[in-house]
């Protein structure tokens, strides 16, 4: 069963054990696409015949965006000496990742270079993003999917293990779904495929998902159609309301005949045009004085959240504000993660400058640029490179890092040291 979200999968198994009991539900393969692309590249990635070998690392969207940036910025060969000021490193990850989300690698996205059909700047930096992944044997989150159906498709031993292993897929949210993860289930699956979306949900276009998906499965699967046209969440204005802004489009779409809860005290909803985010922020802060009970205001970003919390300051309204920042996202929280996978993966250049100097130990911009260079020159790691830094790294951030590699070699040792848990024997 294949998710979008890791709390949809964490749900699904829940309830899958609870209908079948923990024994039956452990016959069951439960995850975002993501993760179950992994798990077969994990175990199976050695049958690409690609530079990636077993023991990858994975960077996550800020690692990909950092690394682009250095590829931007750095004086070559580590990177192609521009002003990120002016080529802007997440514009640029984002065009990679679109770009390896619509079936692109670095070679192919130059040729459509030369046909004028993509960006010459982001095909300069896209090729030695990808070089600098394969020499620190890492992956992004897009080649999870990427890598996976190459894999599928150039293996079919591999293709045909994982085909007997589920003889039954199921898709949730199938109108997410982008055209790499539309092969891979074509190469996972046999026949036995039962996918759930409504195109009229389709909201991630922007980052490649094609509701025309739907259609493609229609036609490569035979599908028979089942409607569930019953709503137990919405109450009906809601779902009329809807029903009319999809109407309007005039976009082809199945006929569905939505029935939801009884209304209740439910309203007709309102669209309320105001000047600006000010007049916006004080009529929320009005309508929630006068409510006799709590009221929700939800937003699309967390920027958005400062004028009405002013608003509602000055109203006196009071307000808990929630999850405004992620636990990952927090500092203290990637730095751990950082040395972790410095420690699993000791040529992730990426955490090893993330952490050589947390805490401070003297080592600047100036000192990791001129190891950076010495590594790329040598050809190895900077961690590596930290053990004997060149003659250019000033001798207290030398000092300092000599320090720095001996406590890693000492976690080393701690972590080979530390028994492991039966499962993990």
């Amino acid at each position: 069963a294949l998710t979008f979200t890791n709390r949809a999968a964490n749900e699904l198994r829940e309830r899958i054990e609870g209908d079948v009991g923990p024994g039956a539900a452990e016959a069951v393969s439960v995850g975002t696409f993501h993760r179950v692309c992994l798990t077969i590249l994990r175990d199976d990635v050695e049958a690409l015949n690609s530079d990636i070998r077993r023991g990858f690392a994975v960077y996550d969207q800020a690692a990909m965006i950092k690394l682009c940036g250095r590829c931007i910025s750095e004086k070559p060969p580590v990177g192609l000496g521009w002003d990120k000021a002016e080529i802007k490193p997440a514009r640029v990850q984002s065009a990679i990742s679109a770009a390896k989300n619509a079936g692109f690698d670095a070679a192919t996205y130059a040729a459509a270079v030369r046909d004028g059909y993509a960006d010459p700047a982001v095909a300069k930096v896209f090729a030695l993003y990808e070089a600098t992944l394969r020499q620190r044997n890492a992956v992004d989150f897009d080649d999870m999917l990427g890598l996976t159906a190459q894999l599928l498709e150039a293996a079919p031993a591999t293709r045909a293990k994982y085909r007997d292993r589920w003889a039954h897929v199921l898709v949730d949210e199938f109108q997410d779904t982008n055209g790499v993860q539309y092969e891979v289930l074509k190469l996972l699956a046999q026949k036995s495929v039962f996918v759930v979306g409504d195109a009229d949900q389709a909201i991630y276009g922007w980052r490649g998902a094609d509701y025309g998906n739907q259609r493609r499965y229609d036609r490569d699967f035979g599908a028979t159609l089942l409607k569930l046209e019953r709503n137990y969440r919405s109450a009906q204005p809601i779902l009329s309301a809807a029903a009319a802004v999809v109407e309007a489009t005039g976009r082809a779409r199945d006929e569905l005949a939505l029935v939801g809860r009884a209304a209740g005290e439910a309203t007709t909803p309102a669209v309320i045009a105001l000047d600006d985010q000010d007049a916006e922020a004080a009529f929320i802060a009005d309508v929630c004085a006068r409510a006799p009970g709590d009221v929700a205001v939800l937003y699309r970003t967390n920027a958005q959240s400062r004028a009405v919390e002013r608003e509602l300051l000055k109203a006196g309204v009071k307000y808990q504000l929630l999850h405004a920042r992620g636990f990952f996202d927090r500092k203290e929280v990637r730095d751990t993660l950082a040395y972790l996978k410095l420690l699993a993966h000791p040529a992730d250049d990426g955490a090893f400058e993330r952490v050589a100097n947390v805490p401070p130990r003297a080592v600047g911009p100036r000192s990791l640029e001129r190891l950076r260079l010495q590594a790329a020159e040598n050809g190895t790691s900077m961690r590596a490179a930290a053990r004997s830094p060149s003659p250019n790294v000033p001798k207290r951030a030398a000092t300092n890092l000599a320090a720095f590699c001996d406590a890693l070699e000492a976690l080393d040792a701690l972590r080979e040291a530390t028994p492991r848990p039966a499962a993990d024997a």
